[in-house]
């Protein structure tokens, strides 16, 4: 079944909870959202202290720092992810578990939000259908969030993307494929706290933290589907860039694209969490400022 849109999640849960945490996440709660007629598939993956520190990790105060898990729900079929019989199925669904006492409590939701998926790549040699690039298997991604200047650029930008950016990717060892995605019309920014939707579907039901992306227009993300440890990836495209700078390939022309975020993330393996999430290094990687440009300090 082909998919259409895909939720994004991202959340701090202190490193003293990662392995009941993430036992909880793959044998409770992660099952029954796969369960929904509207869900086809959920990955999730982590940013443990290696990852946080790596260079060319680009973080951003809007989405606090760099979260530590990264979730994905990627919808489909007839019914439309942001309907509300959809909202209503998962709201049904949440409040019979949160009545059961089954939702994880310490920890903050940073960000959420759905997404339609506009268009899908994958390198050459690689023959999937674009239909089939999400179900691509794959050890990590880095989540690539950005803007355009103003909205009625966001053209502008795709086209940079698909045009000049896409390409220099794929000639990076470890890059796989490529997922764009376009915030959902009706889901304007992140629903907070109590029974909102996205907040409890995420995971953690309390300290919905606040998000600065709510407030943000113009906004384009990629998700990239790693072959090789994102780690090592993420590496290599840092290198990679300072030859696209020098001949003018990198950053957007003309400021079609400003880059908010640049983030690796590790596929999580169901029942192996032997990673070490550690206590975030508040000096680790570049940060952007609410207004995208450098910004000093600690991660909020």
């Amino acid at each position: 079944m082909e998919i259409t849109g895909m939720m994004l999640a991202l959340l701090d849960v202190a490193a003293e909870h990662t392995v009941d945490y993430n036992r909880w996440y793959d044998l409770d709660h992660m099952p029954e959202h796969l369960a929904k007629p509207d869900v086809l598939a959920g990955r999730r993956y982590a940013a443990p202290r290696d990852l946080r520190a790596v260079p060319g990790a680009v973080r951003s105060e809007l989405i606090g720092g760099h979260p530590s898990y990264l979730t994905t729900y990627w919808f489909g079929g007839p019914l439309d992810m942001t309907s509300p019989q959809a909202r209503e199925g998962w709201l049904a669904l949440d409040r019979t578990i949160l009545r059961a006492g089954r939702f994880w409590r310490p920890g903050q939701v940073r960000h959420n939000s759905r997404w339609r998926v506009s268009s899908a790549w994958t390198r050459p040699g690689c023959l999937v259908r674009p239909v089939a690039v999400p179900y691509l298997a794959h050890r990590g991604v880095i989540m690539a969030l950005g803007r355009a200047p103003s909205p009625d650029r966001v053209d502008e930008a795709v086209a940079w993307w698909e045009g000049v950016h896409l390409p220099d990717l794929a000639a990076v060892p470890g890059v796989l494929a490529a997922v764009r995605l376009t915030r959902a019309d009706d889901e304007g920014g992140d629903e907070g706290g109590g029974e909102a939707l996205p907040a409890s579907s995420a995971g953690p039901a309390v300290r919905v933290a606040e998000s600065g992306l709510a407030e943000q227009t113009g906004l384009v993300l990629h998700l990239l589907l790693c072959e090789d440890d994102p780690a090592v990836v993420i590496g290599r495209i840092a290198r990679a860039r300072r030859s696209w700078q020098a001949v003018g390939r990198f950053p957007a022309h003309r400021g079609a694209y400003e880059e908010l975020a640049f983030l690796p993330y590790r596929l999580i393996l169901p029942l192996q969490y032997d990673f070490d999430m550690g206590e975030d290094d508040a000096g680790a990687g570049p940060l952007a400022g609410v207004d995208g440009g450098p910004a000093g300090g600690a991660v909020r």
